[in-house]
């Protein structure tokens, strides 16, 4: 063979050499698999505000004909990574304009609870029902999606909160859901609307 013959031979061996690396290399490095899917628990028609939305507001008008729900709230302590968590229940808060009151309601096991009854010297926010079509737990896999997952499976255990009132400055139901582990943060704001993240 001659001395160009042997070039072109010996560039083919190294091209394939390179090639059959690169195909090496991505057998070698596993595909990063999606997120996973909230625990299921998170998900279950209990976690759905709208499930104790009803009856938290016959409590509410049973203790003024005037009651409009304000905001609604929740807290889910200790979740960690065999899914065990404290559980607490909706709390739903109405506001009378002309008594100038509110009232907190808990819903427990289809049951409300009126919880506690204040004057407030300045008129509280009205949800705007009509506007209302995101529930809970479309917010809960929303803020999953968005860091949410990451953020548990690094902190354990994990608080997670979720709170539906009316955005700062407007006039439009806002979801915070906020993840917290040791004096660690991670927020994402639902418009409770069409569902878009609010930055």
């Amino acid at each position: 063979m001659t001395r160009t013959q042997w070039a072109v031979v010996v560039g083919l061996l190294f091209f394939v050499l390179v090639v059959f690396g690169i195909l090496l290399y991505q057998l070698r490095v596993p595909e990063q698999s999606p997120t996973s899917p909230p625990p299921a628990f998170l998900l279950e028609e209990e976690a759905e505000v709208r499930t104790g939305y009803s009856i938290a507001q016959r409590e509410a008008l049973r203790w003024q004909a005037d009651a409009q729900l304000s905001s609604v709230g929740i807290v889910w302590d200790d979740l960690g990574p065999g899914g065990i968590l404290k559980r607490d229940r909706w709390t739903f808060e109405f506001y009378s304009p002309l008594r100038q009151q509110m009232a907190i309601i808990r819903v427990v096991n289809g049951q409300a609870e009126r919880l506690r009854t204040a004057l407030v010297p300045n008129r509280l926010p009205i949800l705007p029902l009509e506007l209302w079509q995101v529930d809970s737990t479309q917010a809960l896999q929303t803020w999953w999606e968005r860091g949410g997952a990451a953020f548990v499976q690094q902190h354990v255990p994990v608080s997670i909160s979720l709170k539906l009132r009316v955005e700062p400055h407007g006039t439009r139901p806002l979801w915070i859901v906020t993840g917290s582990s040791s004096g660690q943060h991670w927020v994402v704001q639902v418009d409770g609307g069409d569902g878009t993240v609010v930055q």
